[in-house]
């Protein structure tokens, strides 16, 4: 058997959590059926101790005065009804059209917030814990189908919640036609808006054709399955938040001013955020609920941010380092070597005078010692290096096409010829005395600057290069001690460079897998 829709609620609500004991549960009535069925089963329930513990009941109502005299009646009739069954009530006036001429807003929206304005009054000056809305399932399959067709991502997709912080909807899985039969079986008219049968609201229009046409055309209890669908995407959608919360940790970094180029690094910590190019490696879904959660943080809010916006962020990732997006509310999106950089509109962030060096690890990794040719794994990158003879430079060098290095050679010496490339050194290895290290950076690195031996700090080559501070530690170096030969992507130490006199050549070069078992080049 069956049970009925008073017992179906009562369950509803106490699986949910919704009343807790000594709350004072206040129901947004409006005298439509659904508010006022509601209001009836709240009083019972708190009668019949139906929870096992105390709780009170009251109501308010809030006259819009968008309708005249169907308005006041509206007011008149909730006035009677908490009359009868001995409920506190408080009426609120609030001009719904004038609200929306000034704020530049639509009716339903200005209303929406008039109403919001009201229930925060109730918890803060009324004594109210709780806020009962009547929403049903027809509601939230409107819902569900209107954020549908707009492009919703999953959390809109779930619809409204059964608990959204202090308010609670016990009719979310009740279809209105059962809260109308309800209500006859019981004797009780109800209040008609008339404003609910005009097709001058998109809602309206989902309510009053497409539910209807779906329910008679492709199944009765259409409502009720999509507020069910609702309810198993929401379950979804939490499990998703906390997985997401935990991915955005490992991957999103919120930048300083400095890290930023910002010219005020408060605002820049409020609203520059860099997400790792990692997180590709992540599910499809976590990476979406990532980057969504981004641009909600940078906007301040989830309004108009949808599955598009996520998708142009997405695209970003694929597209060269320096390309740049706009997205809604004036944040901007910025293409960077391991990833992408969102940036909120009042930030003060300034675009990077100069790509930052790529390949870098994704973490910083164990040191690798060079000691004879070969290839070594660093992190997740791998470094080519090749010992040679002066003798031997020549036909190694002529496999890559390139200028030839600057140094002369003294009169009856050999010219060396080797290329100059990003990803591809040529170093002068007599020079190197206990073998190159492969390694991210260490306090006290330098590199030098020229002939003459000046040194710079590796700290400041990377400031006076806008590299971020948290790249910073990723870069692959090349380095005996704490000098440091090559930054890989970045410029080489003076004390490195091929001369005349050199005899031995280490050549190295990053390459990367071509997915086939085989190695390429990098870049």
């Amino acid at each position: 058997m069956s049970r009925g829709l008073k017992e179906r609620v009562r369950i509803y609500i106490a699986q949910h959590g919704m009343i807790r004991e000594s709350d004072v549960v206040c129901v947004g009535c409006s005298g439509g059926a659904d508010s006022t069925l509601l209001l009836v089963l709240l009083c019972e329930f708190r009668a019949e101790h139906a929870f096992g513990f105390p709780f009170s009941v009251t109501a308010c109502h809030v006259n819009h005065h968008l309708r005249g005299d169907e308005s006041d009646g509206d007011e008149q009739y909730v006035r009677e009804l908490c009359r009868r069954l001995g409920v506190p009530l408080w009426c609120a006036q609030e001009d719904v059209g004038a609200r929306a001429e000034r704020t530049g807003t639509g009716l339903e929206e200005a209303g929406r917030e008039a109403r919001i304005g009201v229930f925060g009054e109730c918890l803060k000056n009324r004594k109210a814990t709780k806020i009962a809305l009547a929403h049903h399932a027809d509601d939230q399959a409107e819902t569900v189908l209107y954020h549908l067709a707009r492009g919703a991502a999953l959390a809109g997709l779930s619809g409204m919640r059964p608990v959204n912080g202090r308010v609670i909807r016990p009719f979310l899985q009740v279809p209105h036609r059962e809260i109308c039969a309800e209500l006859e079986k019981r004797g009780i008219h109800w209040r008609t808006d008339s404003s609910n049968e005009s097709d001058q609201f998109a809602r309206n229009r989902i309510r009053r054709v497409l539910i209807p046409e779906l329910e008679r055309d492709v199944n009765e209890g259409a409502s009720r399955h999509i507020a069910g669908a609702a309810e198993m995407i929401r379950m979804a959608d939490d499990f998703i938040a906390q997985e997401t919360k935990a991915r955005a940790e490992k991957y999103v970094r919120v930048l300083s001013g400095e890290d930023a180029a910002c010219a005020d690094g408060a605002a820049c910590r409020r609203g520059v955020l860099r997400v790792c190019g990692a997180l590709l490696s992540e599910p499809e879904i976590i990476r979406r609920s990532v980057l969504m959660d981004c641009l909600c943080t940078l906007a301040e809010r989830r309004k108009d941010i949808g599955r598009v916006h996520v998708e142009s962020l997405l695209d970003l990732f694929g597209r060269e380092t320096g390309k740049r997006i706009e997205l809604p509310y004036g944040i901007r999106a910025f293409r960077i070597p391991d990833g992408i950089v969102i940036a909120g509109a009042d930030a003060g962030y300034t675009e990077p005078e100069r790509e930052e060096f790529s390949p870098a690890v994704t973490a910083k990794a164990e040191p690798v010692r060079i000691t004879k040719s070969g290839i070594y794994r660093f992190g997740d990158v791998l470094i080519e290096a090749e010992i040679m003879r002066r003798r031997e430079i020549a036909n190694s060098a002529a496999a890559d096409s390139g200028k030839c290095g600057s140094a002369a050679p003294e009169r009856g010496a050999e010219r060396l010829c080797v290329p100059q490339k990003t990803y591809t050194k040529w170093l002068n290895y007599d020079k190197i005395k206990k073998g190159l290290l492969i390694r991210n950076r260490l306090p006290g690195d330098y590199l030098t600057l020229d002939d003459g031996g000046r040194k710079q700090k590796l700290k400041n080559y990377f400031i006076n290069s806008k590299i971020g501070r948290d790249y910073r530690d990723r870069i692959i170096l090349l380095a005996e001690d704490s000098h440091v030969y090559w930054a890989v992507g970045g410029r080489i130490s003076a004390a490195a460079k091929i001369g005349p006199d050199t005899e031995r050549v280490i050549r190295i070069a990053v390459i990367r897998t071509d997915g086939n078992g085989g190695s390429v080049l990098y870049g």
